[in-house]
């Protein structure tokens, strides 16, 4: 299996192994633990002195579980505000009644810390309830809050998020790949040829690049051209298929896969080098633009120092 959007760390442990990795898995995105480093690089660079944790303690959430304990790692947290979303589909409300109630408590705690980051460890759309109930239940003095959270909330692309209210916000997100991550570098640049291949090959498929803001479209592809690109090596692929999984070991360092979100080489986790994850910002009527570029080590993967 090759993952196109799993990013929670456990994920690639195999069910009913205990601690045990599944040597049949791996990813093409970058780990919450990851995107938590990304995140503390950004916030390092961008000056926040006081920084709010709100997160979901559902623990059969792992997503929310792993960012919450990687954003808690590598980050200085000022104050934290717990929350635990549903399990289940509720029957006599919505969950955007019942996250509203909750988020809304959190109102005069936020207040009282007087953050100038909060990060958010939990679902993009509970985010979006989060917006929604703070922004309607008073100022308290404070100004445009930034809030940032992890890759999930691109589940806020296209969605409309508060335009009015007692309370403004900024809000970003780390993400795993963007149609316009590229546009700084030179054109001869090699994740900029990779990029362009995709953009052929999408539009050999009668695609546009009007949906690609996301990024899901970018990951998917990269997904399935590790899978091709281990099939293709594998002599025995049509007649032996289950040692393809064989074959993806070898994607890595000088033998990495020319993805359309940079080069991909899977560590000794089948979790990729030094991915660039884009630090995105959600604007109120669900559009998006890029902050920053930035990479969990600070660097680019760079097969001559990482393959020793």
């Amino acid at each position: 299996m090759v993952g196109a959007d799993v990013t929670a760390d456990d994920m690639n442990v195999a069910p009913g192994s205990g601690a045990k990795r599944s040597t049949d898995f791996v990813r093409v995105v970058s780990t919450n633990t990851e995107e938590a480093q990304a995140a503390a690089k950004y916030i390092a660079q961008h000056g926040y002195h006081k920084v709010l944790l709100v997160k979901d303690v559902n623990e059969a959430d792992s997503y929310a579980q792993t960012l919450t304990n990687a954003f808690a790692a590598n980050v200085k947290v000022d104050g934290t505000e717990p929350y635990r979303s549903p399990d289940k589909a509720l029957s006599t409300v919505t969950r955007e009644q019942l996250m509203g109630k909750l988020f809304a408590d959190m109102h005069s705690d936020i207040c009282a810390i007087r953050p100038d980051l909060i990060y958010f460890a939990g679902r993009g759309t509970d985010l979006g309830y989060f917006l929604t109930a703070l922004s309607s239940s008073g100022a308290c003095a404070l100004g445009p809050l930034d809030v940032m959270t992890g890759d999930d909330g691109l589940n806020l692309v296209g969605v409309r998020t508060p335009e009015s209210g007692d309370l403004s916000f900024n809000v970003f997100y780390t993400a795993s790949a963007y149609t316009d991550e590229w546009n700084s570098f030179p054109p001869t640049f090699d994740y900029v040829k990779n990029y362009r291949d995709f953009m052929a090959a999408l539009t050999q498929q009668h695609f546009t690049d009007a949906n690609l803001d996301d990024g899901e479209t970018m990951t998917n592809y990269d997904a399935a051209l590790v899978a091709i690109l281990a099939t293709q090596e594998d002599p025995l692929a049509t007649t032996e298929p289950e040692t393809v999984a064989n074959f993806l070991v070898g994607t890595r360092c000088h033998n990495y896969a020319p993805g359309a979100t940079g080069p991909i080489a899977f560590d000794s986790n089948g979790n990729p080098i030094d991915k660039a994850m884009p630090i995105l910002q959600l604007h109120a009527d669900g559009t998006v633009t890029q902050k920053d570029l930035v990479w969990p080590t600070g660097q680019p993967l760079d097969p001559a120092s990482t393959c020793t």
